[in-house]
């Protein structure tokens, strides 16, 4: 069993849910993550001023998937939003997570 976590843009949460639920994925949690843009703020436009966006809104979704579906989920994500290329996820084995956690 490995564990998968993402990071996807907010509004792609729902479309990337609903692609890994048609691949069969049993249980898949997600939670609102905020990314802090490594080139610092952006100055962005709104009717009659600019505002900084310092942190873009994100989901952060983690599923536990069976070693074969690995290549499958990630596929899926990156279908959906494109993003993966960016190293923007984490694949790790359960076991390796138990281990860490019993020696804390």
């Amino acid at each position: 069993m490995k564990r998968v976590c993402a990071t996807i843009p907010w509004r792609d949460r729902d479309a990337v849910i609903a692609a890994l639920d048609a691949l069969g994925v049993g249980s898949i949690g997600y939670t609102e993550a905020r990314l802090l843009r490594a080139d610092g703020a952006q100055c962005s436009p709104y009717p009659g001023a600019h505002y900084i966006v310092g942190h873009i809104p994100q989901a952060r979704v983690e599923l536990s998937v069976d070693d074969d579906m690995v290549m499958r989920v990630l596929d899926a994500i990156e279908r959906v939003t494109g993003a993966l290329g960016r190293g923007e996820y984490a694949v790790t084995s359960l076991l390796e997570q138990h281990a860490i956690g019993a020696a804390l």
